[in-house]
């Protein structure tokens, strides 16, 4: 339908969307700060780690069930409108637009440059040039459909996710479990204390930044098949299996360098290559840095705009691509009305009648409650000539053009 996106995306592309959205450069270098943070205390620092990973699953559960109860695109935004209004939505659409989402793009397209940099040298203009094209590549990605751009996300985070799991394997295997008992090793040696309390908080936040991008996939819900059924699952599983991929990988770092190995590095994946396999080795890890950098920013190019697509849908803020129905603001009276009380039917699962707007004088759309009939009330006596228009309530949104909603 005209002003609505395809839903092409299948569970394994929400899955990998989690996974290569939320996977950065943060497990290839926070596990080392969370350590220290947590006073060199391995058992501390694992338990710091389990708590995030918590925190993020009940979140992907919370998530997961919003995501089935609205499947449309907009994520957070369709979310806070429901909840509050349109007010704080616009409030949050804007914010991600100006500073976050495009402050996250700039972020990882910087650690991009700086990054490649190790590889080769580059002077400060070109790092910015580098910078701008890794952005530039991005979004030629996802100009040429969302189906091209999620078969690039599913590659590349296939890409990451083996060479963090294949580091793991080689840490056990080579190291085995001599990094767990060397003699500097602490586990949960720290007394208990308001400081130890307050410093694991601190260690808490590292985790927290590592798994921030899950919540990215909840824009793309208009465009999953059968969201009802596979969008919770594909954001709780893809969560889930960030959990086992961070908990391995701390795992591998420790049995490649010991604890004390791992909070004396500040880029504890390269420290483990190179003292596995040797200094030569270690540029491996900056390739694959820098194909999960890639990843992470074409997950948020592939997420992102859904939510901008959302706004413009509702305020006629923005234009919607290929056509379809005009802002709501410069359509005529009548199509106005039409297409707001599509809308409250199409967002509105428990309104269910067909309503037509000719011959009907006022009409109020709500959420219905239990064993309540939403009714029309009466046209009042007119002349035949006269034009009919609807009044309708703040809260119904924008809709499809001719009022076809859900009910239709």
């Amino acid at each position: 339908m005209p002003g609505e996106l395809r839903r092409v995306l299948g569970l394994r592309d929400l899955v990998l969307i989690v996974v290569g959205t939320t996977i950065g450069s943060g497990i290839f270098l926070v596990p080392g700060a969370v350590l220290r943070q947590s006073g060199s205390d391995l058992g501390v620092a694992l338990l710091v780690w389990v708590v995030g990973s918590v925190l993020a699953l009940l979140g992907a559960l919370t998530f997961g069930e919003l995501g089935a109860m609205l499947p449309d695109a907009g994520g957070s935004y369709v979310y806070v409108r429901e909840a509050f209004g349109p007010l704080p939505a616009f409030l949050l659409g804007w914010t991600l637009f100006l500073a976050i989402s495009t402050g996250s793009t700039a972020t990882l397209a910087v650690a991009f440059a700086n990054y490649l940099g190790e590889l080769a040298p580059l002077g400060p203009v070109t790092r910015k040039l580098v910078g701008v094209a890794m952005i530039g590549a991005v979004a030629a990605v996802n100009i040429r459909g969302v189906r091209h751009a999620a078969t690039v996300q599913n590659w590349s985070t296939a890409v990451k996710v083996g060479a963090i799991l294949a580091l793991a394997a080689a840490s056990l295997a080579l190291g085995g479990s001599d990094g767990f008992h060397r003699a500097d090793t602490r586990v949960f040696a720290t007394p208990g204390s308001l400081a130890a309390l307050s410093a694991a908080g601190v260690a808490l936040l590292g985790v927290l930044w590592a798994y921030e991008g899950w919540q990215n996939v909840t824009n793309s819900a208009g465009e999953a098949r059968d969201p009802q059924r596979t969008f919770a699952r594909g954001i709780v599983l893809g969560t889930a299996a960030l959990v086992a991929i961070y908990l391995t990988a701390n795992v591998g770092y420790v049995a490649a360098l010991g604890a004390s190995g791992v909070a004396a590095s500040d880029r504890v994946a390269a420290d483990a290559v190179r003292a596995l396999f040797g200094p030569p080795a270690a540029k491996l890890v900056t390739l694959a840095i820098l194909v999960s950098i890639f990843s992470a920013a074409n997950g948020l190019a592939l997420t992102g705009p859904r939510m901008y697509f959302a706004m413009a849908r509702d305020w006629g803020v923005l234009s919607v691509p290929g056509g379809g129905a005009p802002p709501l603001r410069h359509a005529r009276p009548r199509d106005r009305g039409e297409r707001r009380v599509g809308g409250a039917a199409r967002r509105h699962g428990d309104l269910r009648a067909v309503v037509h707007l000719r011959g009907v004088r006022e009409l109020v759309v709500r959420r219905p409650r239990r064993g309540e009939c939403v009714r029309a009330a009466a046209p009042a006596a007119r002349r035949a000539s006269a034009i009919p228009r609807a009044r309708l309530s703040r809260d119904a949104g924008p809709l499809h053009p001719r009022g076809r909603g859900a009910g239709d």
